[in-house]
């Protein structure tokens, strides 16, 4: 298969910045009614004619009404568009309003593959007096100096440079920009048509997530930044010149992960892996952010040493800064973590540029084949940490560990650009990058249905608080570690943050085999109560919409949740209630 265009997605991730030949601080729009218009074509002018434009354009559109394969589950009328910008770039527009029109275009389409850029424009170093719309980033950032993401309060900071010229701290949220909050500011930038500087992710919950947590990377467009203190729960508006003229090194790299224990991977290999020490048990720990050629290698040995330890009790596998590549380099580890063949997805293309809709599949699933190996297996509990940067070929290998029975997956669900990207060539003209999804890729056992947009879920929705990450603690990670290995609250490790048990009794212990769980409630509202067995699985769970503060009962009855006798064994509670997480355990006997 030929997966250039992959490479060259993944190589764009990160395309080399240049500096806006025409910064224009006198122009800075004041508030939302600015004219932005006037500073983008002052910034970047004129280089090519209209019917350059309207040319590229033109092929561009006609490129992705015909052969673009998301539709699907993201209907977008591209002649209405084209017809919307083509008088105007007929009669000539600046380059930086050239991009835009790309931009909205692709953004329309809401395909993180999806995009065509003008390297004059969307390369440009975000700087003040710069219009350029920062969104996601992946990779090394040296713009912001922190990194961010969304929990119950808003966008906050999980991670920050020392001396940061903000003076910012783990727990902070951004609120915005001059007074206004940034869920307002951002899609009123996109309508007043700023060029865009990065990318987009796919599916409606990681495209918005991709928005919210890009806050901090658009501080050049505006005078002052409001921020929530997580210290002192004070608002500060703070001047953005601060950064601007800062000596301070604010190079971070964000991966949604907080992992004090490895090395964030990077190239050639792409792949960390380790043993944790947690009480008496021994869990594997294998870290890895790319498909690339070179990652296949370290990938398989990292998955060979994990079956090959028989002390494991079982192995975590983070992908929540996968940016993809080619999924077939995951085959060799996998072949050892499965013990069977297994399809999963299979490719289609559109079959009729007429219609939308219309798609042929390949009937190729050994392309996405999990090459299951009878020699090898990890029959062991397997946690895997997902993500909204989790993207592409990221996408699908996470997808095809949800496939092995001893696996449950972790965090949020993942960007779902279930698709493979096509090059689209300008020709006669230099400095364009282009690329469309020309497949959209479909579970075999559902052959009228597609993942891009839509995803899988994650077993477990879970994500980083201020408060763990203030405490040094990945929540995703512990999560999954209990999950694996969960302690009795008499025996948790040193260094974990422990707390008053809120169960008040399991009983009778032994059961045989009703049990009634005692526990207390701090705080009213939504509550869960799940248990598991001791491979991990859910067998039992019980939802509450809302309980009052104070005690509870609950009563099981030895069944799974479907019906079934549970088996004699040991029995791990968890209870998730506002404000606390807690666990017990209890024996059944039959």
């Amino acid at each position: 298969p030929d997966f250039s265009a992959e490479l060259d997605w993944v190589n764009s991730l990160n395309q080399p910045k240049h500096s806006a030949a025409n910064p224009r601080l006198d122009l800075r729009p004041k508030g939302k009614d600015g004219d932005w218009q006037e500073m983008i074509d002052e910034v970047w002018g004129w280089e090519l004619t209209g019917a350059e434009h309207l040319t590229i354009f033109s092929d561009w559109v006609l490129t992705l009404d015909e052969d673009f394969s998301c539709f699907i589950n993201h209907d977008v009328d591209m002649w209405s568009l084209y017809y919307q910008y083509e008088s105007e770039l007929q009669a000539g527009v600046s380059s930086g309003r050239f991009q835009a029109i790309l931009d909205r275009v692709s953004t329309a389409l809401q395909n993180g593959h999806t995009f065509l850029l003008y390297d004059v424009v969307a390369n440009t170093n975000p700087a003040p007096g710069v219009p350029l719309l920062m969104g996601r980033h992946y990779g090394p950032n040296d713009h912001f100096g922190a990194c961010l993401t969304t929990g119950d309060n808003g966008v906050f900071v999980y991670e920050v440079v020392a001396d940061h010229p903000l003076e910012l701290e783990i727990g902070d949220v951004i609120l915005g920009y001059d007074g206004q909050p940034w869920s307002t500011l951002y899609p009123e930038l996109l309508d007043a048509g700023l060029p865009i500087g990065d990318k987009w992710l796919t599916s409606d919950a990681s495209y918005e997530y991709g928005w919210e947590i890009s806050v901090g990377n658009n501080w050049h467009l505006f005078e002052t930044i409001d921020i929530l203190k997580f210290s002192t729960g004070e608002t500060q508006h703070l001047p953005t010149s601060l950064i601007a003229d800062s000596a301070v090194d604010l190079t971070t790299l964000c991966n949604d992960q907080l992992n004090l224990r490895l090395s964030s991977p990077s190239a050639p290999s792409w792949t960390n892996w380790e043993t944790l020490e947690w009480g008496d048990a021994r869990i594997g720990l294998i870290q890895c952010e790319a498909w690339l050629s070179s990652t296949g290698a370290a990938w398989n040995q990292a998955c060979l040493e994990m079956v090959n330890d028989p002390d494991l009790d079982g192995l975590i596998i983070d992908f929540r800064g996968n940016i993809g590549g080619w999924p077939i380099n995951s085959n060799d580890g996998l072949s050892h973590l499965f013990n069977e063949v297994l399809e999963t997805t299979d490719e289609a293309f559109r079959d009729e540029p007429s219609n939308h809709f219309s798609l042929q599949r390949l009937g190729l699933p050994h392309m996405h084949r999990i090459p299951g190996d009878p020699a090898d297996y990890f029959d062991k509990p397997i946690a895997v940490l997902l993500g909204p940067k989790t993207i592409s070929g990221g996408d699908q290998v996470a997808l095809s560990m949800t496939y092995h029975p001893m696996a449950r997956t972790f965090g949020r669900p993942t960007s779902a650009t279930f698709d493979i990207p096509a090059v689209f060539y300008v020709d006669g003209q230099d400095g364009f990058y282009g690329q469309y999804a020309n497949n959209n890729l479909g579970l075999v056992e559902s052959p009228n249905e597609y993942l891009s947009s839509l995803g899988f879920p994650v077993d477990q929705e879970v994500w980083l608080t201020p408060e763990d990450c203030r405490n040094g603690r990945d929540t995703v990670l512990w999560e999954a570690i209990n999950w694996i290995a969960p302690l009795p609250l008499t025996s948790v490790p040193e260094g974990t943050p422990t707390a008053a048990s809120h169960f008040t009794s399991v009983s009778p212990n032994p059961s045989n085999p009703h049990t009634i769980i005692k526990f207390q409630v701090e705080t009213a509202g939504p509550c869960r109560l799940e248990i598991y067995d001791v491979a991990g699985r859910l067998v039992g769970s019980q939802q509450w919409s809302t309980l009052e503060a104070g005690p509870h009962d609950y009563l099981w009855n030895g069944k799974t949740d479907s019906g079934q006798s549970a088996a004699s064994g040991i029995y791990m509670v968890r209870l998730t209630a506002p404000d606390m997480v807690d666990r017990t355990r209890f024996t059944l006997v039959r």
